[in-house]
């Protein structure tokens, strides 16, 4: 599943709901009933409900929550990869930080339990969803300490504490805030990449350029050649020989169609998300260059497929650029298009 994250309000048609809860100074985590795995507060808004209303509402029935304090900290948009499912669905959604000061019983529903962690686990119901959006509960958790794991009282009522998974020793609450900041980036939490700006931010509007990430200073970037991509797609063919279909020129016309239907995929990221957000987000941005890749993948299979070295592939190339260069495509075009009794 692709995710990707927004400021507050920058998004529509809101379907879902996700809530980071903190109480005692640890990440409130749900276990439902069907699943073995964890995962916050939230679910679908009901017709003629607020998203904070419904997160409000699905913060109580999951977690049992009746005091507490809670705020909307951004958007997000989700999206189905082509391989999980035949039909692609896309959802946007609104997520939440709440600071619950009492617990109390776990009311009926869905949920079977829940858990206290000072650091979310790694068996989660929804990682894709998760990881992306979990850095903005952190960075607004800086912003007002007051909230941060490990700096809060023990609010628990006692009927509570007997339903409450606690998953960490205590001293974990004296960890605070920058502890859990410095370990969510050291795993790749927060994924915001500066190379939308390294890419051509100087040629981009004033009105896109000026929401690209400031520069950071750049390291050493792969160019790799063609001969070494095509080598690079024969080890991945060497690997699962005898798994994948022999690469013949038969088999080539259906590399070829699949190449098409990568193209697809660069399309469906235009249509649904747009030129800015290709320029300036760096999540969409990986996920209109995964589909390049792909696109080459099969290429270099055709490639293989007809027997097409990079050589051979590299003089045609050059051929074709060095012709295109001495066209006259005004001439062309007026010649191709000319009818009969425009020569009169």
């Amino acid at each position: 599943m692709k995710c990707t994250a927004y400021d507050s309000g920058t998004l529509c048609d809101y379907k879902y709901v996700v809530t980071f809860a903190i109480h005692d100074g640890k990440w409130i985590l749900c276990k439902h009933k069907e699943r073995e795995t964890w995962e916050t507060s939230g679910g679908h808004i009901e017709n003629g409900e607020t998203p904070e209303a419904a997160a409000r509402r699905e913060l109580f029935e999951e977690t049992g929550a009746i005091d507490f304090d809670i705020e909307r900290i951004c958007d997000y948009w989700a999206c189905d990869e082509p391989h999980e499912t035949k039909e692609i669905g896309w959802s946007n959604g609104v997520v939440f930080l709440a600071r619950v000061r009492a617990l109390g019983e776990l009311p009926l529903s869905e949920m079977k339990e829940i858990g206290l962690f000072a650091e979310l686990p790694p068996n989660l119901t929804y990682p894709d969803i998760t990881r992306v959006i979990f850095p903005h509960a952190l960075r607004n958790i800086r912003r007002k300490p007051q909230c941060a794991p490990g700096s809060g009282a023990n609010h628990t009522p006692d009927r509570a504490q007997g339903r409450v998974a606690d998953h960490l020793p205590d001293r974990a609450q004296a960890r605070g805030t920058d502890r859990l900041l410095d370990r969510a980036q050291d795993r790749g939490a927060d994924h915001a990449s500066h190379n939308a700006q390294d890419r051509g931010a100087d040629r981009l509007p004033d009105r896109i350029s000026n929401r690209l990430p400031a520069r950071t200073p750049e390291r050493a970037a792969p160019d790799l050649r063609l001969s070494e991509i095509m080598e690079m797609q024969r080890q991945l063919q060497a690997k699962h020989k005898g798994e994948w279909a022999e690469l013949t020129p038969e088999y080539g016309r259906s590399c070829i169609l699949w190449m098409i239907e990568e193209f697809g995929e660069l399309v469906s990221v235009i249509k649904k998300r747009g030129e800015t957000y290709i320029m300036t987000d760096p999540y969409i941005r990986a996920a209109f260059l995964e589909e390049f890749a792909d696109v080459l993948m099969f290429m270099n299979d055709a490639f293989m497929c007809y027997g097409i070295s990079a050589s051979e592939f590299s003089e045609a190339y050059i051929k074709k650029h060095n012709r295109n260069m001495g066209r006259d495509w005004a001439k062309e075009e007026d010649e191709a298009f000319r009818r009969p009794n425009d020569a009169l």
